[in-house]
């Protein structure tokens, strides 16, 4: 009986020892499986957060190029404004300087159609440059466009503009001042960028 009894137990040991070893393996078997699950998934993970990154620096760059489009739209826009009345009475093309107050309001006077260009004009720039500010429009592109006339034309209905500021409101056509501002404290060299469509 002893010797049944041994062998039982020798029997259990072993069942038990090979029950042990495969649940190790089984269990071994899964951490692997495991592990391998993980590292595919981390490497789908980085894949997907690369695409991503790809996706919104095409559409970053899809949106730069549309502002730029909308800005050459806007611009295009300046053709309706009878500039030609206001150069044959003011010298408009020609003048550097601020323009006399006096010498504007009797031309307006004379003619309202003058007045009624000078304010689509004004009206034009201010909405350019509120455009700029609000990242509407591409300010690179106004700049190098329209700065020499933005600039040149606030100067020459200076008076009036401070004259009509008086009338209605101290921030009339104040976006343009802060544009011309802003480009006059800039430097010359910053008018680069990187080029559109050229994926990083």
């Amino acid at each position: 009986m002893q010797i049944r009894s041994k062998s039982r137990t020798k029997r259990k040991e072993t069942l038990m020892s090979m029950f042990e070893t495969a649940t190790i393996a089984i269990q071994i078997i899964t951490l692997l499986a495991v592990l391998i699950a993980s590292w595919a998934a981390l490497r789908n993970l980085k894949l997907i957060a690369h695409e991503h990154h790809l996706a919104v620096l095409a559409h970053e760059q899809n949106h730069e190029w549309n502002r730029r489009i909308a800005t050459q739209d806007a611009l295009a826009a300046l053709r309706s404004i009878n500039l030609d009345s206001l150069n044959k009475e003011f010298g408009f093309a020609n003048q550097r300087t601020s323009i006399p107050l006096k010498t504007i309001n009797e031309k307006f006077l004379d003619k309202p159609e003058l007045q009624n260009s000078c304010h689509k004009l004004l009206n034009f720039y201010e909405g350019l440059a509120s455009g700029v500010h609000l990242g509407i429009y591409d300010e690179l592109t106004v700049k190098i466009n329209r700065r020499g006339a933005i600039e040149r034309d606030f100067a020459k209905f200076r008076e009036y503009i401070e004259h009509r500021r008086d009338l209605i409101s101290s921030t009339l056509f104040i976006e343009i001042e802060k544009l011309i501002n802003k480009w006059r404290d800039e430097t010359i060299n910053q008018s680069t960028r990187n080029v559109t469509g050229k994926l990083l």
